[in-house]
Parts: structure tokens; C-alpha cells; sequence
């Protein structure tokens, strides 16, 4: 279990390594523990997981009393390229939550009362919402976080895979802005050995296109990276962006 201070998202519990076997079904993996046992522990990530699932590297995993589970163990983390990397999708938007909450992300730290998983259109949430103040021009503010994990060169990358979730998204912030509300997208890299973000064109061009289109329309797109270990996770530097064409 993550519990949150000050923006540091600690393991209250610890966490405790093994050697990746496999990943498989997109929401298990098989762990070999300190041991030598074999446990199957829940994947939080459904994505391919891009140079993250090599059997036999060292990985972090958490354990849960929680009686309705049917896998207790969470796999949080692996170790690659001398690195520690989060792997579990939902700490992006509670390590943003947080930041939210406390006025840490500078261009945001005016909004107050911040609510989760907003419903917008017939069938969509986006993660944040939060209503203008009076001094602001707008309607109030959206917010849309991702999780990145991957890394090309010295550049954190986004996506990894085609990710028409993640085009919808963002055409769903150009139409906020178009009707007068503010949009952000932020992009919370689980790794610290990034010196920058990009959007891996190649991978999806259609995500790329709409991040142009996006750009173009008045969404605000940041990026921050992580300080992740097996002790905790927390924020840390804001990264520049790359060109995206």
C-alpha cells in the first residue's frame, strides 16, 4: 500500500524483490522470490510493457491483506538499465492528485478543490477537474495525466503501442478549450534518467497527429519525471518536450 507525504508516495508496508519469470494475460507475472518460490502477482499495467518484461530481471513487489484479492502480490516496479522503473499505472494520477492538491505544479497552484475522474460527453472521464477562481478567464480547468515508462536515447517516450484512448483524450481537451475551459495533459515519466519527453511517432502516427492538433488548439502539455526506489516515489524535475513532428 502507497501512502502519500508531501508528495512522496511511500510503501508502508515495504516492498520485496524477485526475478521476473514471465508476464502474461496482461494483468499477471510470475515472480521468483527471494526464496526461490514462484509467486503470480497482479501486472497494474496492460500495456506491452516496452523493455520492462526481460525474465530474469530484478523486480519490486508489494503485498496486500486485502481479503477479496485474488492475487495479494502487485508487481510495482523493475530494474532496468541500472534504474529503477514504476510500472503500476495508477501512481502517475495519485502522485498528480497530490501535487494538485498541495499547489506544487506552479501553472495550476491557483485552482482549489479538486475532483477526480470527471464524467465529460456520453461515454468519457478525464482524470481532473477544478473550477476557474475569480480572477481567471476561463470556465475551469481539465487535467488528463499518462503514465510513461519507456525510454529511447535519453528521452522518455509516449505511447509505446497505438493508443486510440489516448487520441480520444486529447480531441476531448481541444473541444474543452475550443468551449472556453482550460486542458492540460501531463505526462508523469516513472524513471529518473530522462533528460526530455517526446511522443514516439513511429509508434502510433495518429496520437501524433492529434498531439500537434493539440498543441495547435491551446492544450498545455507538461512533463515531469520521477525519483522512484523501492522505498517510495515521488516527483521531480519537469522535463522539456521535444518537437513533436
Amino acid at each position: 500500500m502507497l501512502q502519500f507525504y508531501e508528495n512522496f508516495m511511500q510503501f508502508s508496508s515495504g516492498l520485496k524483490m524477485g526475478h521476473l519469470v514471465q508476464r502474461y494475460k496482461r494483468f499477471m507475472a510470475d515472480i521468483e522470490t527471494q526464496d526461490q518460490s514462484i509467486i503470480t502477482a497482479h501486472c497494474p499495467n496492460t500495456g506491452p510493457m516496452t523493455d520492462l518484461i526481460h525474465p530474469g530481471s530484478v523486480v519490486a513487489y508489494s503485498h496486500s491483506d486485502g481479503k477479496n484479492r485474488k492475487y495479494p502480490h502487485t508487481w510495482e516496479m523493475a530494474f532496468v538499465d541500472n534504474t529503477w522503473v514504476g510500472v503500476n499505472t495508477q501512481t502517475p494520477n495519485q502522485l498528480i492528485r497530490g501535487a494538485l492538491d498541495a499547489g506544487q505544479i506552479q501553472m495550476l497552484s491557483l485552482y482549489t478543490h479538486w475532483r477526480s475522474e470527471i464524467p465529460v460527453g456520453e461515454h468519457s472521464r478525464l482524470d481532473f477537474y477544478a473550477d476557474a477562481g475569480p480572477d481567471e478567464d476561463t470556465k475551469g480547468v481539465y487535467v488528463e495525466v499518462k503514465n510513461v515508462h519507456w525510454r529511447r536515447g535519453d528521452s522518455a517516450c509516449f505511447p509505446d503501442t497505438v493508443t486510440t484512448r489516448g487520441t480520444k483524450h486529447l480531441n476531448l481537451l481541444m473541444d474543452l478549450v475550443a468551449q472556453g475551459y482550460r486542458a492540460v495533459m501531463i505526462y508523469v515519466v516513472q524513471r529518473d534518467d530522462c533528460t526530455s519527453f517526446s511522443v514516439a511517432h513511429d509508434k502510433d502516427p495518429a496520437y501524433t497527429k492529434a498531439f500537434g492538433h493539440a498543441i495547435q488548439s491551446g492544450v498545455t502539455m507538461l512533463a515531469y519525471g520521477c525519483q522512484v526506489s523501492p522505498m517510495g516515489i515521488s516527483l521531480s524535475q519537469r522535463l522539456p518536450i521535444q518537437d513533436y513532428f
